[in-house]
């Protein structure tokens, strides 16, 4: 496992982590993130590529109220990290590589349901707590107790993903030692069905939202703009 990858996990899944106690920087957009670690693991196109994939994927989920939904914070680091962390390793076996990983991805997406809903309490945690020292004017302890939320969102959202990293990486590893190379070739269109799943999800969205011409044009003016460039 290489060192540096283990860390840029853990760094990213605890600064996509703050946005949840601080300011919205779009760093837990799973774009923004996944081409992030690109950047920094030498691959800029491979985790842009994984970025849009996963962005397009959960673009229907949406933190509001007290709703359960899947960590696509998580799952999409962790999924973008195994495929950049393994891919050099793994040139010839780039589709199943691909597949692998996104499953990986949904898994530890699901798996992270209760982690999402157990920051929430913990922020509700602390601002019950800060609503009580507001009433009794004790600005410095209020400091503190944000500067502690702040420091418990990054040690857990770091804590999290890091450990799916290092528990999920060993056994892709052990996977693809042993699967065939002719594997590969029943899997070289799993990429394509892949982002077709998620041009799906932005097609439904606009069909539940009644905008289905809006759907047809934009994709319409893509496709010209495609064939221009």
């Amino acid at each position: 496992m290489p060192p540096e990858a283990i860390i840029i996990v853990v760094l990213l899944g605890g600064i996509a982590a703050l946005e949840n106690a601080t300011v919205q920087f779009l760093l837990s957009e799973p774009i923004i993130l996944c081409a992030a670690a690109g950047a920094m693991m030498g691959d800029f196109e491979a985790g842009l590529m994984m970025g849009v994939l996963w962005q397009l994927i959960w673009l229907n989920e949406m933190q509001i109220g007290a709703a359960k939904i899947p960590d696509a914070v998580s799952g999409s680091l962790v999924s973008a990290m195994l495929y950049l962390s393994l891919l050099p390793h793994y040139p010839d076996k780039s589709n199943t590589l691909f597949l692998l990983t996104f499953l990986c991805g949904l898994a530890a997406a699901y798996l992270g349901v209760s982690f999402v809903v157990d920051k929430r309490k913990l922020l509700s945690r602390y601002n019950e707590y800060v609503d009580d020292f507001i009433e009794g004017v004790r600005p410095r302890v209020i400091e503190t107790i944000f500067v502690l939320s702040i420091l418990e969102q990054f040690f857990f959202g770091a804590l999290f993903a890091g450990l799916l990293f290092f528990l999920l990486y060993f056994p892709l590893t052990y996977i693809l030692e042993r699967i065939p190379f002719y594997w590969e070739t029943l899997f070289h269109s799993v990429k394509f069905i892949v982002f077709g799943i998620g041009a799906g999800v932005i097609f439904r969205m606009f069909i539940n939202r009644k905008t289905v011409w809006s759907a047809v044009i934009g994709i319409l003016l893509g496709y010209v703009f495609i064939r221009l460039i």
